[in-house]
């Protein structure tokens, strides 16, 4: 809160022209608000990242910068805390004039001049630094390719699903999938074609199975579903069923009609176990004797 102080006592001295140069032209944004959350004063790097004029903004609550992102408890716990501790520090969205968003980064101190309290705001736009941690966090949860996700994340659901799945008394099913003949696509085609192959598939994995149930892509060409809030195990062939209807026909690539199918194996919660490695134990199993009946080997 050190900079914080030393705005506001630059600001206090109004009466010295140098000093309100020096909060006018402050390269930090910043705000002096009175203790009934009105603005009286902001400099001009808070006109270039709100895009508000002076004019427009002192005078006027800090609601005008209020946003959907946050209810009416989120404000009243800050300004709570604000006005109990004299300071506050965390982040809030914020509306621009052209009712753009921003993520900022706030540093509130109040000072007492005179009798009356006042709250030196000065804030860091944090937007695009958060859009790079949810850009890594997404990608270190999701396969890269195809945009499903990863073993990692596929697991984790898995024991979210488990815990609701006890819960209510219902089953949860595992389908793990492997593409028969897809070392023979990367030969003949090329691992181009190999990898567009697998962006359809797993776009019509997708939209076979209902919102909420989860596929992840786990190995190259091997891909995991988990089906949650199933009354019996017949939902669960039924849905082998349409994956196999779905991926019958042939996948046109750079012209070309590629041709795949894919082998299913299927474990289901509680009568196949209650654990994730158990369940994908068994369901690789099974999904390997298919295979092996698609190629003759059974």
């Amino acid at each position: 809160m050190g900079l914080v102080r030393r705005l506001f006592n630059r600001v206090q001295k109004q009466a010295n022209p140098l000093a309100d140069q020096l909060f006018m032209h402050s390269p930090v944004p910043t705000l002096l608000i009175d203790e009934d959350q009105v603005v009286i004063k902001i400099n001009k790097a808070f006109s270039i990242l709100s895009g508000f004029t002076v004019d427009e903004v002192v005078g006027e609550k800090m609601s005008l910068f209020k946003t959907g992102q946050h209810d009416h408890r989120f404000y009243a716990e800050r300004w709570e805390k604000l006005t109990m501790t004299g300071q506050y520090e965390g982040e809030v969205w914020s509306r621009c004039k052209d009712r753009s968003e921003r993520l900022l980064l706030e540093k509130i101190q109040g000072m007492d001049v005179g009798g009356k309290i006042y709250y030196v705001c000065v804030l860091e736009d944090v937007t695009e630094s958060r859009k790079l941690v949810e850009r890594y966090r997404y990608l270190a949860m999701h396969d890269a390719l195809t945009g499903l996700a990863n073993r990692s994340l596929a697991k984790d659901r898995f024991n979210h699903a488990l815990i609701n799945t006890v819960r209510a008394g219902e089953k949860l099913g595992v389908l793990l999938c492997d593409l028969n003949e897809f070392k023979q696509i990367n030969d003949v085609y090329g691992h181009h074609v190999g990898d567009q192959v697998l962006v359809q598939v797993a776009q019509k994995l997708r939209g076979v199975v209902r919102e909420g149930d989860t596929v992840a892509r786990i190995g190259g060409d091997e891909f995991l579903i988990i089906i949650e809030r199933l009354q019996s195990e017949e939902e669960l062939d039924h849905l082998v069923s349409k994956i196999h209807a779905h991926l019958q026909q042939s996948f046109t690539i750079d012209g070309e009609d590629v041709h795949t199918r894919i082998s299913i194996g299927d474990a289901c919660s509680p009568q196949d176990g209650l654990s994730y490695d158990t369940l994908l134990k068994i369901a690789d199993h099974r999904m390997y004797q298919e295979k092996d009946h698609y190629y003759g080997l059974a």
